[in-house]
C-alpha cells in the first residue's frame, strides 16, 4: 500500500435560505486544476529544482460520497490533496502544487435540469516536505516544511525561490 503524504481541508459552501426547499439532490462538485510537483536530489538549499509532474490536472474531481455533509445551511466536504511519497526515494525536497475549483449542484424540485446553486470557488493545496537525511537506502523520511498550506485562490505552479 503507498503511503500518501497529503493536506487536509474542509471546504463549506453556506446556502441561502430556501435553497433546500426549491432544490433535492445537493452535491458538490469539483474540479482538478493545474497542479505541478518539483524535487531536489542533493542538498536541499544548494541544488536544483527537477520537475517530476506539471499538468493541467484531471478534470473532473467530485469529493467522494463518504467525505460529503449537506445539512439545512451549507454542503460541506473534507478533501486530502496530497501525492505519493513512493517514488521520490532520494530525492531531498518535494513540493507539490494543487489547485481545484469547487461548487454546489442541485435539481429543482419543480423539475428541470440540475443547476449551480453557489459561485465557484477556487481554492489550492501546497505540501512542501523535506528529507533532512540524503540518503538513497532507506524510505524518506519526510518533514514538513514552512511552505506547506492551503487556501482560496490558486497558487502558482512553480519550483520555490528560496
Amino acid at each position: 500500500m503507498a503511503t500518501y503524504l497529503v493536506n487536509g481541508v474542509e471546504i463549506v459552501f453556506p446556502l441561502d435560505p430556501g435553497v433546500r426547499e426549491r432544490y433535492v439532490d445537493l452535491r458538490p462538485r469539483q474540479w482538478s486544476g493545474p497542479e505541478a510537483i518539483f524535487f531536489k536530489t542533493g542538498q536541499p538549499l544548494g541544488s536544483p529544482w527537477r520537475t517530476a509532474l506539471r499538468g493541467q490536472g484531471s478534470g473532473p474531481d467530485d469529493p467522494a460520497p463518504e467525505s460529503q455533509r449537506v445539512d439545512a445551511s451549507a454542503v460541506v466536504y473534507d478533501d486530502s490533496p496530497g501525492f505519493p511519497a513512493t517514488g521520490h526515494l532520494g530525492h531531498t525536497w518535494v513540493h507539490c502544487v494543487q489547485n481545484f475549483t469547487g461548487w454546489v449542484e442541485g435539481r429543482p424540485r419543480a423539475g428541470g435540469g440540475v443547476r449551480r446553486l453557489t459561485e465557484v470557488v477556487a481554492w489550492h493545496s501546497v505540501i512542501s516536505v523535506i528529507d533532512p537525511e540524503i540518503t538513497r537506502e532507506r524510505a524518506p523520511n519526510y518533514q514538513e516544511f514552512g511552505l506547506t498550506r492551503s487556501g482560496t485562490g490558486w497558487s502558482p505552479t512553480e519550483a520555490p525561490t528560496l
